[in-house]
């Protein structure tokens, strides 16, 4: 049998199957960042991005290049999150984006690509 989990906070949770014979299992729900987008741009660009399996309320802290915190959002009570941010003056290249949960201290990164841009002739 096949499920797929909803979105929930993060941490452990119990599984149970009833039928002829009742068994139960852990299983730990971890975070995911579901969206970002665009995964390219330039600098001055919006990026969106969202995920889910952190705490219920917990804040999480977008993470961005070289510049560290680039913006802080707070995740539902299922634990999802989604919010904006502008990218900040970096250099030319693939960078990072991290999403850290500051309770739990679960992260997730993607990645991003900082395209050139002339802004002056």
């Amino acid at each position: 049998t096949t499920f797929i989990v909803n979105t929930q906070p993060c941490g452990t949770t119990t599984i149970t199957a009833n039928g002829i014979i009742t068994a139960s299992n852990t299983f730990v729900i971890l975070p995911q960042i579901i969206s970002w987008t665009p995964t390219s741009g330039t600098v001055g660009s919006q990026v969106s991005i969202a995920g889910d399996g952190y705490g219920d309320a917990e804040q999480v802290k977008i993470l961005f290049g070289t510049n560290g915190i680039i913006t802080t959002t707070t995740a539902s009570s299922e634990g999802s999150f989604s919010t904006i941010f502008i990218v900040n003056t970096q250099s030319y290249g693939t960078t990072t984006v991290i999403a850290i949960g500051s309770s739990s201290g679960r992260q997730v990164m993607r990645t991003y690509q900082i395209l050139p841009n002339i802004i002056s002739i």
